[in-house]
């Protein structure tokens, strides 16, 4: 499915069903980086859209990998080798689905976040 073609309802809905195990890690890494912030930006919609752009670029792209015939340089172009090129092209992460899966994110993760953070930092500022 063309994610930019979709309405946002349904983007989201497709965001959602491909990673529902890294939601939970997205915006806890989020929620973290902005603790360790010196200067953060404290409103929820920054945090919202920056985890669903992590979520929608994960769930979203088109992802291409084929072998090619090249010339073989070392061999004076007598011989040819295999390289193998990838394509990775990925829809722009705008508008109002950021805001829509930034919300249900939220939503997932609210009391996680609200009863687990501080064991959470303590145990990232460990490693």
């Amino acid at each position: 499915m063309l994610l930019r073609v979709v309405r946002p309802m349904k983007r989201r809905e497709s965001s959602k069903h491909y990673f529902r195990q890294r939601i939970i890690e997205a915006w806890l890494a989020i929620e973290l980086i902005i603790r360790d912030d010196p200067h953060p930006v404290l409103t929820n919609e920054f945090k919202r859209v920056q985890a669903a752009k992590v979520i929608h670029r994960m769930a979203s792209g088109s992802h291409k990998q084929w072998e090619k015939e090249v010339p073989d340089l070392a061999w004076s172009g007598l011989r040819t080798k295999s390289v193998v090129q990838e394509m990775h092209i990925y829809p722009r992460s705008r508008g109002r689905v950021l805001r829509h899966i930034g919300e249900d994110l939220e939503w997932v993760t609210e009391l996680l976040v609200h009863h687990n953070l501080d064991e959470i930092h303590a145990e990232v500022v460990k490693r």
